[in-house]
């Protein structure tokens, strides 16, 4: 099943020096959520449509293509944004499990994102100890001064998602996954 994350693969994936595991995760649906804005500390709602869910996936794979590279950091980095390859390379990756290789809608208007997890210990956590993603959707100025509104910065690898009506990574996918990673 695509959608839940069962189906994975290693590939050689051109930014890293060795084999990804590949694996593709529900990000974001149409719902209401209620969380709390990181600036001023107090609750606020996001009401996310299935325009928005395309928005996010147009503006994400645009991004993309104009040679961004959006993160999968563990657990929400406030530095973790999309960075020019330039940048990247010179940016300390400590806190970064791998990167969004693209996003797509699916029949139901889910927000699909395929992640690129470079590293095989953190890979092997999925499903167990990790179980979950959360977009950072927020808007801002690339390094070529083009801007990007309300698109998403990061997916956060995480346990404690801020968009809770998401699916987890699949069960399933654990015992696979031990075949890429060991």
């Amino acid at each position: 099943n695509l959608l839940t994350g069962t189906r994975h693969f290693v590939l050689k994936c051109p930014q890293h020096r060795g084999p990804a595991v590949e694996v593709r995760k529900e990000i974001i649906r149409p719902s209401t959520t209620v969380y709390i804005e990181p600036k001023t500390g107090l609750p606020a709602k996001l009401v996310v449509t299935a325009e928005t869910v395309r928005h996010l996936a147009d503006q994400g794979n645009a991004m993309l293509a104009d040679g961004l590279s959006i993160p999968v950091p563990l657990e929400h980095q406030p530095d973790a944004r999309p960075l020019t390859q330039s940048e990247r390379a010179a940016h300390n990756l400590r806190h970064n499990a791998g990167w969004v290789t693209k996003f797509e809608v699916d029949k139901d208007n889910h927000l699909i994102a395929s992640l690129d997890i470079a590293d095989k210990d953190i890979a092997s956590k999925l499903p167990g100890t990790i179980k979950f993603t959360s977009p950072w959707i927020n808007s801002f100025v690339d390094g070529k001064g083009k801007k990007w509104d309300g698109v998403i910065s990061h997916v956060a690898l995480t346990t404690r998602p801020r968009i809770v009506k998401q699916e987890p990574f699949a069960p399933s996918m654990a015992a696979a996954l031990s075949l890429v990673t060991n």
